[in-house]
Formats: C-alpha cells, structure tokens, sequence
C-alpha cells in the first residue's frame, strides 16, 4: 500500500510540474484517442470527471457526449 501511495505521489509531482502547454497537447491527444475508439462508439455509459490542477482535461469529450444524449433523446 505504501509503495503504491508512493507512486502516486511522484507521478502527481511529475504531472504537477509539466507545462500548461505540454498539458494542453496531451490532453487534445487523449481526446482524439477517446473519439476515435471503437468503445467510446459503442459505449451506453461514460463516466468522467472534472479536470483539477493538471490533470487531463477531457472536458470536451464531455461537452460531446452531452451533444450526443440531447441529439437522441
């Protein structure tokens, strides 16, 4: 349990010091993986989160599967 704590806290650390920009890039590359992938197509649930710090911001993958659910409801 430690060690796993332990990693969690450097890859925060690494995170945390990487440059908006960087962030940025990353995460429209995360997205653009998310909306390619043939289990976003066929996924009937999708959970997410709301991005704090650094963390990936997914932020439209949510705003497009908000779009989805309002076209087809």
């Amino acid at each position: 349990m430690l060690q796993r704590k332990n990693y969690r806290n450097i890859y925060r650390e690494v995170r945390n010091a990487m440059p908006q920009k960087v962030v940025t890039e990353k995460s429209k590359a995360i997205c653009q993986y998310i909306f390619a992938s043939k289990e976003y197509e066929q996924a009937q649930v999708i959970l997410a989160y709301y991005p704090l710090g650094k963390e990936v911001v997914c932020l439209s993958v949510l705003k497009q599967v908000l779009k989805d659910i309002l076209w087809t409801v």
